[in-house]
């Protein structure tokens, strides 16, 4: 801002600064070596000329500046994959996994953003809820907060009993020692009725 307000005061009003967000997402981040997604989302671009009139908006610089910090913060919600809680993520990845499953023709920053879509179902649920997960983060988690959205009541318990199958199925997993890939019929059972669990969930957000 303040380089933006000096160059505006110099003449210099077509002088520009844009910042462009870089999501970086480890597919194991505890594995060396591990495949890694980098996804750049289009860049925030701030004039000189239009500096002030976003300080006299939103009445000082601070304001201005929290302005501007949340909108790279939304340009990175969409890029990395970013929960109010490690079990929010835990399910989304699940959930990936079952809607596009094993030899299906995905890429890395496809399956990224296909995630982040099933966290910002997941997350989604009471004011309760929402202040219990506010403070989300780990040491290399990105200082993203979670957003307060308004919910229904049926959508609540729709993503609740989502989130219920998506725990028992990969606890299931765990316990067994096996993977997705050799789950072959998807039609029957819990996989099946997850599967109908989450088209009823995103057909409520939609």
């Amino acid at each position: 801002i303040e380089t933006l307000k000096r160059a505006n005061q110099n003449g210099f009003k077509d002088f520009s600064i844009s910042v462009v967000s870089c999501g970086i997402t480890y597919t194991h981040r505890e594995k060396f070596r591990s495949d890694i997604c980098v996804i750049f989302e289009n860049s925030i671009t701030l004039t000189a000329d239009e500096i002030n009139q976003l300080i006299e908006k939103f009445g000082d610089e601070k304001s201005t500046a929290d302005f501007i910090v949340e909108n790279v913060a939304d340009s990175l919600r969409k890029i990395v994959v970013s929960g109010p809680d490690w079990n929010t993520v835990k399910d989304a990845f699940t959930a990936s996994r079952i809607y596009a499953p094993f030899g299906t023709k995905i890429d890395l920053s496809q399956h990224v953003m296909l995630t982040q879509a099933f966290v910002k179902i997941l997350s989604n649920s009471t004011d309760a809820s929402i202040e219990q997960r506010r403070l989300t983060r780990m040491p290399s988690d990105p200082d993203i907060p979670l957003q307060k959205r308004m919910v229904s009541t049926e959508l609540v318990a729709k993503i609740e009993e989502l989130r219920n199958k998506l725990d028992y199925y990969q606890n299931k997993l765990d316990q067994t020692g096996l993977n997705d890939s050799v789950v072959k019929d998807g039609s029957k059972g819990i996989i099946g009725e997850i599967k109908e669990t989450i088209k009823r969930a995103i057909w409520c957000i939609v």
